[in-house]
């Protein structure tokens, strides 16, 4: 529990210290990604797509550009609900690695650190009176750490907007420590539409 407060803690003052920052936004995004997950080292649903699709938004600040290197802080909120598991709400601070290879075209890697809150699929129950009882689900606070790569595409060289399209890897903790599954993991597949905002950077 310290663990989680510390890092809510440090997400809070990362989120104040962006809001500072937001009149450097280089873009906005929106994007839909299909999802799986899996216990490490314990079956085949890791590589499984057949959860709804989630949705998500989100902005990036440049930190340092560098001939065709450009460094970002990118935050991303996303929403998704897994069937038979549970719902969540995600809020991911990314620290990304872009390489321009073309006016049109844009190689990235990320690495993330985020807060997730999640709501079981399921009625919660708690023993009162010698019988049990439905009980009110506040959702569960926890941590995420992921990697991903992907790119970003664009037609017209003059054109604001751009296409992208990302591959991320996530871990979930602490999941069900009691039940001896301390992590879950994720795997991601992202689709969707940048917008630059910021005409210093377009490009970039």
């Amino acid at each position: 529990m310290k663990l989680i407060i510390i890092t809510v803690g440090l997400l809070v003052s990362g989120q104040l210290y962006a809001q500072s920052l937001i009149q450097r936004a280089q873009y906005i995004e929106a994007g839909v990604f299909i999802h799986s997950f899996g216990v490490p080292f314990i079956g085949d649903q890791f590589f499984r797509f057949d959860q709804l699709p989630g949705l998500s938004l989100g902005t990036s600040i440049p930190l340092k550009t560098r001939d065709r290197w450009q460094k970002q802080y990118r935050m991303r909120l996303s929403g998704y609900m897994a069937e038979g598991l549970h719902s969540g709400l995600h809020l991911d601070n990314q620290l990304v690695e872009s390489y321009r290879l073309s006016d049109h075209l844009k190689l990235e890697g990320l690495a993330g650190l985020g807060y997730l809150h999640t709501f079981e699929d399921a009625g919660l129950y708690e023993l009162s009176g010698g019988s049990y009882r439905p009980k009110r689900d506040w959702g569960k606070p926890q941590i995420t750490l992921s990697i991903g790569f992907g790119f970003s595409f664009r037609f017209n060289r003059n054109s604001p907007y751009w296409l992208f399209a990302e591959q991320q890897f996530m871990i979930q903790v602490p999941f069900a420590s009691k039940s001896g599954v301390p992590l879950l993991m994720h795997n991601r597949s992202y689709l969707g539409v940048r917008r630059d905002i910021n005409l210093r950077f377009r490009a970039q």
